[in-house]
Order: C-alpha cells, then sequence, then structure tokens
C-alpha cells in the first residue's frame, strides 16, 4: 500500500492510495473545508465518486475528510487497492494500514510545523 501525496503550496493536496496486487483507479474522494455550523472547528464538505464494481470510495471518504480537518486544505484522494480473494482479517488489515499511513502523513506535517 503506498499513500503519495502532492502539496500544493497550501491550496489543497492531491493524494493517492494504491496497493495489492492490482493498484487502480477505483473511486474519488474529494473534501472541501468550512467551520462547523456550531461555529467551532472545521468540518468538510465531501464528494464521492465510485467507479463501477469498486468499493475504494468507501475507504477514501473518511481518510480525505481526516486530511481536510487536520490540514484546513482542499482534498483530492484516488483510491484503488485490491487483494485476490481477500477475507474480512484481510481488508481490515488494509484498510487499518491506510488510515495509518495517514496519519503518519499528518504527525509528519505537525513536526515541520513545529520547526
Amino acid at each position: 500500500m503506498t499513500l503519495t501525496v502532492h502539496e500544493t503550496g497550501g491550496h489543497g493536496l492531491q493524494c493517492l492510495l494504491t496497493g495489492g496486487e492490482l493498484p487502480h483507479v477505483g473511486g474519488v474522494a474529494a473534501a472541501y473545508p468550512r467551520p462547523k455550523t456550531s461555529g467551532t472547528g472545521l468540518t468538510c464538505d465531501m464528494w464521492v465518486i465510485s467507479l463501477p464494481g469498486h468499493k475504494d470510495a468507501e475507504l477514501a471518504q473518511p481518510l480525505a475528510k481526516r486530511l481536510c480537518v487536520a490540514s484546513g486544505q482542499a482534498v483530492s484522494l484516488t483510491a484503488g487497492l485490491h487483494i485476490d480473494h481477500a477475507g474480512q482479517a484481510d481488508i481490515q488489515a488494509l484498510c487499518d494500514s491506510c488510515r495509518q499511513a495517514v496519519e503518519l502523513y499528518l504527525a509528519a506535517g505537525e513536526e515541520d510545523r513545529d520547526d
């Protein structure tokens, strides 16, 4: 599994999440930050596209939201992961790895901001 993030200089993050035996484009999630209606903190508006026969957007959506709210930037995340004959445990492990990759990316950014 590979997460590639292209930072556009504070104007958005373009992300590609691929892996497994057949990396591909299976789903896209776009997130745009906005203030919560409560007035405290950020949330985001979301747009999701699933390619026929794919479920990658189900993973792309929460990851794009996490990146958007944490960075305060627009996010486009394209996902395509595939493991032949994957069982529920395999799918869960892959999803956990993807979430961990996003958290590692965000933690690395926090370290840069602390300098």
